[in-house]
């Protein structure tokens, strides 16, 4: 890989300027290898930059307001994990990403390199008790305005705008950045009036970037009149070719009067 820093320590002290590096965040969670060589031995490890503060309750990242799905680890687990936990906890960090959380608080007592490490590697922010930071419930969002809302048991992932309800046109807005997922998502969008499903079985495969709108035309919506609901429900894909599964993620309804 490209080389962005190299430096000479003199009694172990030293400094060095980077420039143009790629901060980490929990999306990209982008990583540099650090080298330290000496004639005996090589010592390399991943490291990660990052600016994160918090002020009354708000969260920047990088300059930026960030919403924060946590998660409290010191409600989930009692002590410093050992070998046997540490492997449970990757497997826990991986389950809890698909629901959407994106941050692990921790009791002072229970920092760990170990938890910082898997954290990045994952893309969890990893946030330490502090004056200006206190979780006391399992799991929570903490929205941008510094308020605590409930986690709810499925985090929906896409948020839903009728743009133009005379011609059908619906706007999807992903929060999560779905490539970085193996398994498939899509969205089938169902039309009903007085209970009679209209139409059914539009598939949208999502795999466009977070926080851009894509849009999706509901061509028949623009012949009816009265009371119409949209049923938008996500669907996870999972399994080989020959046997296909798919799981009923979540579900939201749309109204619209005409």
């Amino acid at each position: 890989g490209k080389t962005i820093g190299k430096i000479k320590l003199r009694l172990g002290k030293g400094t060095m300027e980077l420039q143009d590096i790629e901060l980490w965040n929990h999306e990209t969670k982008k990583q540099y290898l650090l080298v330290f060589a000496t004639k005996e031995e090589v010592i390399a490890e991943k490291v990660g930059f990052l600016d994160m503060s918090f002020e009354n309750q708000r969260c920047t990242v990088n300059g930026k307001k960030m919403e924060l799905q946590v998660i409290n680890l010191s409600r989930q687990i009692k002590c410093l994990p050992d070998e046997l936990l540490q492997r449970e906890i990757v497997k826990k960090l991986r389950s809890w990403k698909k629901r959407n959380f994106n941050a692990i608080y921790v009791e002072e007592k229970m920092r760990s390199e170990f938890l910082q490490e898997v954290c990045c590697e994952q893309g969890f922010y990893y946030v330490i008790a502090q004056k200006e930071f206190q979780m006391v419930k399992k799991e929570s969002i903490l929205s941008e305005e510094g308020i605590f809302d409930p986690m709810p048991s499925v985090y929906f992932p896409i948020e839903i705008q009728i743009l133009d309800p005379k011609k059908g046109l619906l706007g999807i807005k992903s929060k999560w950045n779905f490539g970085n997922i193996k398994e498939d998502y899509y969205i089938r969008i169902c039309v009903y009036q007085e209970e009679q499903r209209i139409g059914h079985n539009i598939k949208y495969i999502l795999d466009f970037e977070p926080e851009t709108m894509e849009t999706i035309n509901v061509s028949w919506i623009s012949e009816l009149d009265g009371k119409i609901e949209i049923h938008v429900e996500l669907y996870q894909s999972v399994g080989n070719e020959l046997i296909p599964k798919d799981y009923l993620y979540g579900k939201k309804v749309l109204t619209i009067q005409k």
